[in-house]
């Protein structure tokens, strides 16, 4: 009688299921990846946002412009004194903002962040949906 010889091998069966089980897994894994890609970046340009609008502050504060009604053009202006005087240790533009299409913007002083309206292709109302009411409060005029 002949003896069954063991391979060393896969078979293509096994082979076969073994992609799709990696192909599902991907399928679910790859969209949470890119989904939470865009929420970092939108929390990143929030929390940058906060952090220029407080030292805003502390710089009206400290060269005692904060009642004097003076208006700033734009936020260029801003980011100018702001980094002229040192406030931060690199220079900071609206080139620095991650979320593709985002702006800083200046309203009554109050330095906001502009983001693009939703149009069929990205999730950035779902993403805003996600932050935290403080977060949410230095958005400019989104739903």
């Amino acid at each position: 009688m002949k003896k069954l010889q063991k391979t060393n091998g896969l078979t293509l069966i096994e082979l076969t299921i073994v992609l799709a089980i990696m192909a599902i897994i991907g399928a679910i894994v790859v969209p949470n990846f890119f989904n939470s890609t865009d929420r970092a970046k939108l929390r990143a340009d929030v929390q940058s946002t906060i952090l220029i609008s407080n030292t805003f502050e502390l710089y009206k504060i400290e060269k005692n412009t904060r009642n004097q009604r003076r208006e700033y053009t734009n936020i260029a202006d801003v980011l100018n004194i702001l980094n002229y005087y040192g406030y931060f240790s690199n220079e900071i533009s609206d080139r620095d903002l991650q979320t593709e299409g985002a702006t800083w913007i200046l309203e009554n002083n109050k330095i906001l962040l502009s983001l693009p309206h939703d149009n069929g292709t990205n999730n950035i109302r779902q993403l805003v949906s996600r932050l935290s009411d403080r977060e949410r409060s230095i958005l400019h005029n989104y739903d």
